[in-house]
């Protein structure tokens, strides 16, 4: 049976391996000290995380991945015809907006195109 921290340990690799990042910088990512993941990976007699602190790197894990999400729309709308200035507004708009504009744009052809 895994214990406790076998458990947590797994989960922040998990985390670590999801955003690409160092334990680091997924740490500074968060708001933690560096030291905060890094020390709690390295030594087997390290504090536990706090719920607080795992709470955060959940968070920012999800708030990176939906960053990378919104990379690769905008890279696919670049692929596929769309200009730059359409981009830089959808860009610009508030989160619900943008969302809708988003799935608007994906029922329609990009101009110029045929198909």
């Amino acid at each position: 049976m895994r214990s406790h921290r076998d458990i947590v340990v797994a989960e922040v690799r998990k985390l670590v391996a999801e955003t690409g990042l160092t334990p680091s910088a997924l740490a500074r990512e968060a708001g933690l000290a560096t030291s905060t993941l890094t020390r709690f990976l390295a030594h087997e007699n390290a504090a536990l995380l706090s719920t607080r602190t795992m709470m955060k790197l959940r968070e920012t894990r999800d708030a990176i991945l939906a960053r990378q999400s919104a990379a690769l729309s905008v890279q696919s709308l670049l692929t596929s015809g769309y200009n730059r200035a359409l981009i830089a507004e959808l860009l610009a708009m508030p989160e619900k907006e943008l969302r809708a504009a988003l799935d608007q744009v994906k029922r329609s052809k990009p101009a110029g195109r045929n198909g």
